[in-house]
């Protein structure tokens, strides 16, 4: 390898270190689409992984920007003020207690929900349908479509009760009801 390369290289197997330490090998190998076996080969200098596609992939799949690796002088931008961060609705908190809810009744852990969902060639970290299951990250349309699926629940089913939980909270609030015929 060239010098370049080593660089790079080893700037990913640090991230993949780091992401190791926050969730588990097992967990980033699957991420990754290969096994933990690889991972330790990597990590121990055995092997180098794949192709540039491949590695590009990985990239991706771990969401680290190229420029992270290749700038030895790149610095993370600062994080966005409070002011500016997303902030649930009271609909969105309400939808992710009801899809929480519907997986605990069904007996559905966060890791089937996963799989079930976004599969092993996902782009989509663990970590962030935890976080949308929380309600602390948003949800787009096809995240909710794929976790109703995934837990066994008719989106309608769950928008019908999403509303009503709301209005439940905006009475208790004292906030006037919305009359309907």
């Amino acid at each position: 390898m060239d010098s370049q390369f080593d660089y790079i290289w080893n700037s990913f197997l640090k991230r993949v270190e780091a992401e190791i330490d926050r969730t588990s090998q097992a967990d980033v190998a699957r991420r990754l689409g290969v096994n933990r076996g690889q991972v330790s080969k990597w990590l121990s200098g055995l092997q180098v992984g794949g192709n540039l596609k491949t590695f590009l992939t990985h990239l991706e799949k771990l969401e680290i920007p190229l420029n992270q690796l290749t700038n030895p002088n790149y610095q993370s931008p600062p994080p966005t003020s409070q002011s500016t961060q997303w902030k649930p609705s009271l609909y969105e908190i309400h939808l992710a207690a009801t899809l929480q809810s519907g997986a605990k009744l069904l007996g559905k852990s966060v890791q089937s929900i996963y799989a079930h969902a976004y599969g092993d060639s996902s782009h989509v970290p663990l970590s962030h349908v935890q976080a949308m299951l929380q309600g602390k990250a948003q949800m787009g349309v096809e995240d909710f479509y794929k976790l109703c699926k995934s837990i066994g629940l008719l989106p309608s089913d769950v928008l019908d009760r999403v509303a009503k939980l709301a209005e439940e909270n905006g009475a208790k609030k004292g906030a006037p009801r919305r009359r309907t015929a």
